[in-house]
């Protein structure tokens, strides 16, 4: 297989400035993350600790085998919104390994307005479904959960894609043969409630997890019964009473380990070898600063990019010569052969086509595919492939500030009037759409609400798709399945 070659000049000025700026975005990113899995609550974490509980990430790293990687989704999911109150939009999902088995892990984080949901949070549950529908991957769900959070029950409740979409999915999953398995560590009221009561086995924690779709208080209003947490839905009830709870587990810990058993006596196995040995990229990752333009109206050759992401710089472009704004061929990440389209320019007619018989041609070869999105005026959108994840770098809109700019200014002319009325009204047009698509073409501004899988820092990249290939690579054919019936 033919091999890339660089022409790139890690010493020159250009490659600096590029790496001082670019460098400056991936450390906002860090402390963003920061910010979002740690900061801001340390009275909630107290309070958290004090009852006996676990951290929703300590939970995680309890239950994924040990040494092996956590694929974190959305992690700025709710990210400048709610006065940065709700971070993460309250909730954690990825993939983790258990037993040596991907399962997908949707974590309510309750030191976070108490693990309720919000309109991002409903949007992260049903994303990360979504993803373990698409890939075939278990569910685990650490349930911790109030509920809808009640002031935004009209973006948590009624439409086709809120709380109860979530509800759907599970029991169709269940009802395909992807195991639902839920540990309660925490009350669970409300919509939080039918989590569990739809999974196919329940655990729940002694004297801290409840069950129950209302509450002592509610109860106490809708019917004037007096009852307390533990005796209305406590876990000793649930599992000697009502058979809602499968297991009774002393602590969280035990809980965590009565998970790891149950995967593990699940009987299923997902080998994800490469089909090829892996080896490192021909050049380091971490040179992907210096390469992407500062100035995003500089090109810069996705090739470059990919010497850096594909095993060994071992390429095989197709149609090199023809549609050249659209780069296609076959490489490996990780020893996991993949097909990769990359804009390097505007896409014209000719590239459009190269690019669609390269899709046909990979889908009839049964290669999965990498889209390298860098091209003016498209946006992705909201769906992707499995798996769609952007840099701190990009910059998503139907088209730049100048031409959106442009286009209102041109429309406020048509409408003529007094000139020095029109002077004002377009200097207003051009501070309004400047600032609209400054805020609203900003990454963070992105994630935030759920319209990609996460930032990724470039150097991370190559590792990053790595697990996604290996996930993608490895799903199972849908066999014949019966749901669980619990009742």
């Amino acid at each position: 297989m033919a091999r890339l070659e660089t022409a790139v000049l890690t010493a020159s000025e250009i490659y600096a400035r590029n790496h001082q700026a670019q460098s400056a975005r991936v450390e906002t990113l860090r402390a963003r993350f920061a910010e979002a899995t740690s900061g801001g609550r340390l009275d909630m974490v107290e309070r958290h600790r004090k009852r006996g509980k676990l951290l929703v990430r300590e939970r995680i790293d309890l239950l994924v085998d040990p040494g092996t990687a956590f694929l974190e989704l959305s992690s700025l999911a709710a990210y400048g919104q709610y006065g940065g109150e709700v971070p993460g939009a309250g909730i954690v999902t990825g993939i983790g390994i258990v037993h040596g088995l991907p399962c997908m892990i949707i974590a309510n984080d309750a030191t976070v307005k108490g693990g309720s949901f919000y309109h991002e949070t409903v949007q992260k549950h049903i994303r990360a479904q979504e993803i373990a529908a698409e890939t075939r991957l278990p569910c685990l769900y650490l349930v911790d959960c109030g509920g809808a959070y009640l002031p935004e029950q009209d973006r948590v409740f009624p439409d086709a894609r809120h709380f109860g979409n979530s509800f759907y999915r599970q029991a169709n999953m269940s009802a395909s043969g992807l195991p639902q398995i839920s540990a309660v560590f925490g009350g669970c009221t409300a919509g939080g409630a039918y989590i569990p009561a739809l999974s196919d086995e329940v655990i729940m924690v002694r004297g801290n997890a409840r069950i129950h779709l209302g509450g002592p208080s509610i109860v106490k209003v809708a019917i004037n019964e007096v009852a307390d947490g533990e005796t209305l839905g406590g876990a000793e009830m649930h599992s000697r009473v009502s058979g809602v709870s499968d297991h009774l587990a002393e602590d969280e810990y035990h809980a965590l380990a009565l998970m790891r058993d149950i995967v593990a006596e699940l009987g299923q196995s997902r080998p994800m070898p490469p089909d090829a040995a892996p080896a490192p990229p021909a050049h380091d990752p971490s040179e992907l600063l210096g390469i992407i333009s500062a100035d995003r109206k500089q090109p810069y050759d996705m090739r470059e990019v990919l010497l850096r992401m594909i095993d060994a710089g071992e390429f095989r472009e197709f149609k090199p010569g023809w549609g050249e704004t659209l780069v296609c061929g076959t490489g490996r990440i990780h020893g996991y052969r993949v097909g990769i389209l990359a804009n390097n320019g505007a896409l014209m007619s000719d590239s459009s086509l190269k690019g669609a018989q390269f899709v046909s041609m990979c889908d009839q070869r049964n290669i999965p595919l990498l889209f390298l999105h860098n091209i003016a005026g498209f946006m992705v959108g909201t769906v992707a492939p499995n798996f769609l994840f952007a840099w701190p770098m990009a910059e998503l809109a139907t088209m730049s500030a100048d031409i959106a700019t442009n286009v209102m200014q041109e429309l406020r002319r048509q409408k003529g009037g007094e000139p020095e009325r029109m002077e004002t009204d377009l200097a207003q047009i051009e501070a309004q759409v400047r600032a609209q698509y400054g805020e609203q073409s900003d990454p963070y501004y992105a994630t935030s609400r759920l319209w990609d899988d996460g930032l990724i820092e470039p150097g991370q990249t190559r590792d990053i798709l790595g697990l996604c290939l290996a996930i993608v690579s490895s799903v199972p054919e849908k066999g014949r399945h019966t749901p669980v019936f619990r009742m």
